[in-house]
């Protein structure tokens, strides 16, 4: 039975995979539309709308949206997701002026006084995992990026077509360099990176961790009405270079390129602080559009209590393994 299982989850990976595939060269032809896109998989049984669409239901029911809203927000979270991955391919072949225009495409929206001094000393940019987020990165680096350095850690194991996109950059005059979170040396060269006005992207939305993949030390706070736990560790450096934290996020919602939204400042101050202040605002804008984040149906994840590395160690207990992706 469970070499059927494994069968039967390597056939849907493999039929995914084919319409990820199709779906992106319709797009490169004719931009697609998340909504028209969702009312096709909503034309489908259940059973066949994809692996996350029953689990959406259950954690968009957390979030007290339940019944037909919830089928249409799994559905639409489906559409989300397959458009995306399509569209990661596009920008993944090594063609940098192509990623820039991909890039400069959706519209800029920010905050009054959200950029304050980003071109000076800049904050932390807490990238959200919502809309296009690795696009979200590309379009930062361009933006800011110009004739200075950039620094953007990502987790374990992203795939080297991810890493060589970024690094692809470097041919147009930007200077990116592309760190995993297991990197040693990663703390210091964050603390580093940000007290001399070098801009740092990272991700501010992970959990600790999801099963056995783990993407930092817990730090407890309250997301979506709950007490939970969020990988602390690029707050916890922020916090020491004493930098403000800035939140950008994407959303495709909005037309057929979407949009990004540079939606909070966090002031620095004290970690839990800031912390705490990062998952209200990361709260309040996935809350807009539930089904456009990626760990919506891993949310549950968030609210399992992890212990400490340390902690760990001293029970004895196996370690997690680092970064990795719950995500194909």
């Amino acid at each position: 039975m469970r070499a059927l299982g494994l069968a039967a989850a390597a056939a849907a990976a493999h039929l995914r995979e084919g319409l990820v595939r199709a779906l992106g060269a319709l797009d490169e032809r004719t931009p697609l539309d998340v909504a028209r896109l969702a009312s096709a998989i909503a034309a489908l049984p259940a059973a066949a709308r994809g692996g996350h669409y029953r689990s959406c239901i259950a954690n968009l029911g957390l979030l007290g949206i339940r019944d037909e809203a919830a089928e249409r927000g799994a559905t639409r979270h489906v559409a989300t997701a397959l458009l995306r991955d399509a569209r990661f391919l596009q920008y993944e072949q090594d063609q940098p002026a192509a990623l820039l225009r991909r890039a400069r495409r959706p519209a800029w929206h920010a905050a009054d006084g959200v950029c304050e001094g980003i071109h000076g000393r800049p904050p932390l940019i807490g990238v959200v995992h919502t809309g296009e987020y690795r696009l979200t990165v590309a379009h930062l680096i361009e933006r800011y990026g110009k004739g200075r350095q950039v620094f953007v850690p990502v987790v374990d194991g992203i795939s080297e077509r991810v890493h060589r996109s970024l690094k692809s950059l470097e041919h147009l005059g930007y200077r990116v360099d592309v760190s995993e979170l297991k990197d040693p040396t990663l703390a210091l060269t964050v603390m580093r990176r940000l007290r001399n006005g070098q801009l740092v992207i990272g991700f501010v939305d992970l959990p600790s961790a999801i099963g056995r993949i783990r993407f930092g030390e817990p730090r407890a706070c309250g997301i979506f009405g709950r007490q939970a736990q969020l990988a602390g560790g690029l707050v916890a450096l922020a916090h020491r270079a004493k930098a403000d934290c800035m939140l950008v996020g994407h959303r495709m919602d909005t037309g057929p390129v979407g949009a990004f939204h540079a939606f909070a400042r966090i002031a620095h101050g004290g970690e839990e602080c800031m912390q705490q202040a990062i998952a209200e605002a990361v709260t309040g804008f996935v809350d807009d559009a539930p089904h456009e984040w990626h760990y919506l149906p891993f949310l549950e994840a968030y609210f399992h209590r992890q212990l400490s590395s340390g902690a760990l160690r001293k029970a004895g207990v196996p370690a997690l393994s680092r970064g990795g992706t719950p995500w194909p």
